[in-house]
């Protein structure tokens, strides 16, 4: 065997070796990826399975044409309040703007202050022009999907 042929051998042994530490490599980072997407995935699905609402009441002042609706948790997940959608009559109403407020209730709120604990009471707040005789849909809809429904007549 002459020098030649060893050293493409040895060549050719580098150039494998180097190929299975980079697929050894590429390989790791798939798994990691993969376990850590898994790992968030599931932790949504437990908060999602463990979280529940109630809308308990929607009550219309019609002199002010303020609108409040009560939602209690009635899960065991926390929720940021930032994070929940409410509409009426498919209109949709956003958070802490001039015209609406979503916060929990202050006498309510004993645990996380501004977080949504379970058996805590959110207050939605609008000023939404609705016409009286009608029949009208509530909807709050929660950071993992949950959503609950109520209807309401003026």
């Amino acid at each position: 065997m002459g020098f030649g042929e060893i050293a493409s051998t040895t060549i050719m042994f580098i150039a494998v070796l180097s190929a299975a530490t980079l697929l050894a490599f590429v390989f790791n980072n798939y798994a990691h990826s993969t376990t850590t997407s898994i790992g968030s995935r599931q932790a949504y699905l437990n908060n999602q399975i463990k979280t529940d609402i109630s809308i308990e009441n929607v009550v219309y002042n019609s002199t002010g044409g303020t609108i409040k609706m009560y939602v209690r948790n009635t899960g065991d997940s926390k929720m940021d309040v930032v994070y929940i959608s409410a509409f009426i009559a498919s209109t949709w109403l956003n958070n802490n703007t001039e015209n609406s407020s979503i916060y929990v209730l202050p006498d309510t709120d004993t645990k996380n202050t501004g977080i949504w604990d379970p058996k805590e009471i959110l207050l939605i707040e609008t000023n939404l022009t609705i016409s009286s005789g009608s029949t009208y849909e509530a909807l709050v809809l929660t950071q993992y999907g949950i959503k609950d429904t109520y209807e309401f007549s003026v």
